[in-house]
């Protein structure tokens, strides 16, 4: 099993050395760069033992080729030149390697017992005499059969590992892989190494193109040049994008896959003609991926039919409601509040936008009241879990999310809601509009029946969906539907100053940043030197602001970051407030990249529809079971079980990404603001941050960057045909979408 990462030249004649992997002391997930304490033979205590050692877990045995070198601060360290994962043959290595999760149905407990009954050859007779297990107590027909299990798939992911490895591809996704394709997996991998990119979540083209230039496939093979087109237009689709004019996509994929644009227009044309990529000519020449093309070209049919069918509300005497809304709520509206809620009662498709602060959530419980009152249902929901959660305490009534309102079924990978079964609703009032991405709109607006009333609510100013799509910036824009924009502030109190950040930064104005009396909820703790913003945003998060506001620093406190990379990034920032906050390895298991240890604050980072979590879901490690291979996460009030093979799903969630904290609401919000995140300081980016924070904001960082933010206004165009199409009398596609065509959402939007 060699994982080989070649030096060109060395000093001194390399040494080799085995032994068993103790602990993971540290670990980059964006350089695979390990620190490891490793038990080798004949020494007293672990060494340290360094490298690009990706996939290294512990209780696995290493034999590694490379230098002893002293390091000024470190001391003795074996640096690792290459490397390979062999069975252990020690007693104890054994022990380890069995009680360390590897193997499900085997523990701790049972691995002392097996090797203490077996000895040396405990790994021989697991493999080829299992039925001896039955001698080892607490050892029954059912765990025999389940360790006989195990043991056979450890052995297929093995293979599948070493295929993988041999190719010069890291073994994160062996397991995945294995479950996908069983004992048939290396041969077809072999066959056509590009379906781990269509088949395998977290597998790309750039690792299946690896693969294929070991097995021989040429440069040129269509193939391959398919496969390249194919990904350029999924990633463009990771990058809000549904769609590429045909001369961009050309372009990507001509960089890509290192070849001349003349070789992958043929390619194209192909893949057009056979309907894998669809070539559509509104509102000019773009190609889509089937699935995204079906979900824009019907979402904007159903919309204009919604915006274009008199709404069956219950008969209300409009001006009449309002003042009773107004009475019962004991507040007196504003006239642009009264029109959103005139708009929204008589207009069968309302948008009511602004920022934090301007009554958004006063609208929706007065519209609630009102339908109520009338006897008329009326569904809340909102993208997220969270976004549901603060909706239902505004509305008064339950809310839901999109997945869950239209019944979603892991099982059949479908939604019990959609044409053929609406929701039922007089009004269907959707939160957070901003993050809805075109895949989800459509399935919401399928589940929507005309003359349904149907109210939009959202924050143009924020950072656009994660999904692909501009839903709302695009509905907005096609002028489809009446647009009601709230700006005067009612929520700011006292010396509140959050929302007054927010707002300032939302028109471009600097906020004052030396402010720093005793009783407010905004500071600004100047710093520059990168090191030093790190240093001070781990100090706020975990130790000043929970022993001085009385909060918890795991779910009350929560850090957000302009990008990944860099000292002050997301990667970065984790690994220190883990250290300060959970500093007990001991207990630690080390899978896919990062420690998980229980109380771990966790994040979701993909849509696992069997699961039933989704993308920015945050949850807390509850449990992690190394006999089982199974880690529990509670998210939002639920267990969730996540096998070992789907951790890379999980990101540690200390600090995050703004963009992955787009509908959420924290007590507290820290924020590093350096010139180091130039390409990411935009100001729809900083407010999006401020607008996350609800009772404590705090920004560490320069004036500079945050000035830096301010005059970046800078908005990434997103090739998206909705508006288009909604600005259209005859919204017919060229050609219609086939059947077939009609996608699974778990696929990459084909």
């Amino acid at each position: 099993m060699q994982r080989a990462h070649g030096r060109s030249s060395a000093p001194a004649p390399a040494e080799s050395v085995e032994g068993v992997v103790e602990r993971i002391v540290y670990f980059n997930p964006e350089t695979y760069y390990t620190v490891a304490a490793v038990d080798l033979s004949g020494q007293r205590a672990p060494v340290t033992v360094v490298g690009r050692l990706a996939e290294l877990n512990p209780g696995e045995t290493i034999r590694a080729t490379g230098r002893w070198r002293s390091h000024p601060a470190y001391g003795r360290q074996f640096e690792v030149d290459a490397y390979e994962l062999v069975l252990p043959h020690t007693l104890d290595g054994i022990e380890k390697y069995l009680g360390s999760g590897l193997i499900r149905g085997i523990g701790p407990t049972f691995a002392r017992r097996l090797v203490e009954h077996f000895g040396a050859e405990t790994l021989e007779i697991i493999d080829q005499r299992s039925a001896k297990l039955r001698e080892v107590d607490g050892i029954g027909p059912r765990r025999l059969e389940n360790i006989r299990a195990a043991w056979a798939e450890q052995r297929a992911v093995r293979d599948v590992m070493i295929f993988l490895q041999e190719h010069g591809v890291g073994t994160a996704h062996a397991a995945k892989i294995y479950k996908a394709y069983g004992g048939e997996s290396v041969a077809l991998v072999r066959a056509n190494p590009y379906r781990l990119a269509e088949d395998i979540q977290g597998i790309g083209f750039v690792t299946a193109d690896r693969i294929a230039g070991r097995l021989g496939v040429a440069p040129t093979s269509p193939d391959r040049i398919g496969a390249g087109i194919e990904y350029a237009l999924q990633q463009a689709a990771g990058e809000g994008h549904v769609c590429l004019p045909q001369e961009n996509l050309v372009e990507e994929a001509s960089r890509l896959l290192g070849l001349p644009p003349e070789t992958v227009e043929p390619i194209l044309g192909e893949r057009m003609t056979s309907r894998r990529l669809i070539r559509d000519l509104i509102p000019e020449p773009r190609v889509y991926l089937p699935g995204l093309l079906l979900s824009e070209v019907h979402a904007a049919r159903i919309l204009r039919l919604l915006a274009t069918t008199p709404a069956r509300l219950p008969p209300i005497q409009v001006e009449r409601a309002i003042e009773w809304a107004e009475a019962r709520a004991g507040v007196a509206y504003a006239a642009a509040q009264r029109e959103a809620l005139r708009t929204s009662l008589t207009s069968p498709v309302t948008v009511i936008t602004g920022g934090p602060g301007v009554g958004k959530t006063t609208l929706v419980r007065a519209l609630v009241d009102i339908l109520t009152a009338k006897r008329a249902a009326v569904l809340l929901v909102s993208p997220t879990g969270r976004g549901a959660k603060r909706l239902s305490e505004a509305g008064g009534v339950p809310a839901q999310t999109i997945h869950r309102a239209l019944g979603y079924q892991p099982r059949t990978r479908s939604f019990s809601r959609g044409q053929d079964s609406p929701v039922d609703a007089a009004m269907v009032i959707v939160d957070e509009t901003s993050m809805l991405d075109q895949v989800l709109a459509y399935h919401l607006l399928k589940a929507i029946r005309p003359a349904t009333t149907l109210v939009l609510v959202g924050d143009p100013d924020q950072l656009p969906s994660v999904g692909p799509g501009n839903v709302l910036a695009d509905i907005i824009a096609s002028g489809i539907c009446p647009v009601v924009r709230l700006e005067q502030v009612y929520r700011q109190t006292g010396d509140s100053q959050i929302l007054d950040v927010a707002h300032k930064i939302r028109r471009g104005e600097a906020p004052e940043l030396a402010r720093a009396a005793a009783d407010t909820d905004f500071f600004f703790v100047s710093r520059s030197d990168p090191q030093e913003v790190a240093a001070m945003v781990v100090e706020l998060a975990t130790r000043r602001i929970p022993e001085r506001f009385g909060l918890d620093p795991l779910r009350d406190v929560q850090v957000l970051s302009p990008m990944h990379r860099g000292p002050c990034g997301v990667t970065r920032l984790n690994q220190l407030i883990q250290e300060r906050l959970q500093p007990d390895r001991g207990a630690a298991l080390f899978r896919s990249g990062y420690l998980w240890r229980r109380g771990d604050k966790v994040m979701q980072v993909r849509n696992n529809y069997d699961l039933d979590v989704y993308n920015g879901d945050i949850g807390f490690v509850t449990d992690i079971n190394t006999i089982d291979q199974r880690v529990t996460v509670e998210i939002d009030g639920r267990g969730v079980a996540y096998d070992f093979a789907e951790l890379d799903e999980l990101v540690p969630a200390y600090a995050i990404s703004v963009h992955k904290a787009q509908g959420s609401e924290y007590a507290a919000v820290v924020v590093p603001v350096v010139t180091g995140h130039a390409i990411m300081l935009r100001r729809n980016l900083l407010y999006t941050a401020v607008t996350r924070a609800r009772r404590l904001l705090v920004l560490v960082g320069s004036a500079r960057a945050v000035h830096m933010a301010l005059r970046n206004v800078f908005v990434e165009e997103r090739f998206t045909g909705l508006r288009a199409r909604l600005e259209r009398a005859a919204l017919a596609a060229p050609q219609e979408p086939q059947p077939e065509l009609v996608f699974d959402l778990t696929t990459r939007f084909l």
